[in-house]
């Protein structure tokens, strides 16, 4: 069955993305999965309307199909986003992929006037991509898109409804402490509640949110709770942490979250100095 086709420009070979082996994966995969027209699909039962160039996204379904891990899932779609390929936006209910400058590169008219008009693009200012795309950013940018059609497997994805404006520089969420807070409670019974939550403890906890995030491991509000939920599951299994680890004439430890999220001990979860001997084997 004929099911259409991309358009892949070899500008890509410029880029430096080749030789990311998950992100290429990650950038192809989107490519043919992305709709090339309007599109209306039912996710979770929510009507999700998509535009060319958008796909509805889930790692979990992406690491499957790519035969890769969900946090390099992650860390590809982190870098796709910082290279402005792809921009995302997540509901509570689903998340959209949207190509950035899909129509430059994948439209019909659009590829025949780059193709005919190569000599003078330069100065044509609705189609010149290097007045667009000034400052060295990398030519992947521009190639994005696919005109493959899209089928009812759209509904098998999350993701996020992205418009086409021009990309902007990206910005920290704000740290949603609340519910980092009920996080710490569900996850973590056995630790001390939080019963006052200002001043220095919300510095703390924020700056590492901020931290978290500079480093590429959310883009997104909600990526980041998904993140918060998976520190806290970790230190779950961490006897140490949790006081079942007994030292003679020493009371039991039992972690806080005003001192996970300090600085000094942070660094030490993540680097796994918590861990129980048996696990770190």
């Amino acid at each position: 069955m004929n099911r259409g086709y991309i358009k892949l420009w070899r500008k890509t070979l410029d880029s430096g993305l080749l030789q990311n082996g998950p992100a290429w994966q990650l950038f192809g995969y989107l490519l043919l999965r992305a709709t090339h027209k309007p599109y209306r699909t039912i996710v979770g039962g929510v009507v999700c309307e998509l535009v060319p160039g958008e796909v509805v996204f889930g790692r979990s379904k992406a690491a499957a199909d790519l035969g890769l891990g969900e946090q390099q899932i992650r860390t590809a779609l982190n870098l796709l986003k910082k290279m402005k390929i792809a921009t995302s936006r997540s509901t509570n209910k689903f998340t959209v992929v949207s190509l950035v400058n899909w129509h430059n590169y994948q439209d019909e008219q659009a590829a025949a006037n780059q193709q005919t008009n190569q000599p003078v693009t330069s100065t044509q200012p609705a189609v010149n991509h290097k007045q667009e795309f000034k400052n060295n950013i990398t030519s992947l940018r521009e190639v994005v898109g696919a005109t493959a059609p899209t089928t009812d497997q759209q509904t098998e994805d999350l993701g996020q409804v992205e418009d086409h404006q021009p990309a902007q520089k990206p910005t920290v969420p704000p740290c949603p402490h609340q519910q980092i807070l009920a996080l710490y409670h569900e996850l973590l019974p056995e630790l001390p509640r939080v019963k006052v939550w200002t001043g220095v403890r919300q510095q703390h906890l924020a700056a590492r949110w901020r931290e978290r995030w500079k480093d590429g491991f959310y883009a997104t509000q909600s990526e980041g709770l998904d993140y918060w939920r998976r520190l806290f599951s970790y230190i779950a299994r961490c006897d140490f942490l949790l006081g079942k680890v007994y030292v003679p004439g020493r009371k039991p430890f039992l972690a806080s979250l005003d001192w996970i999220a300090r600085a000094e001990n942070f660094a030490k979860i993540i680097e796994q100095r918590y861990e129980n001997k048996e696990s770190a084997q």
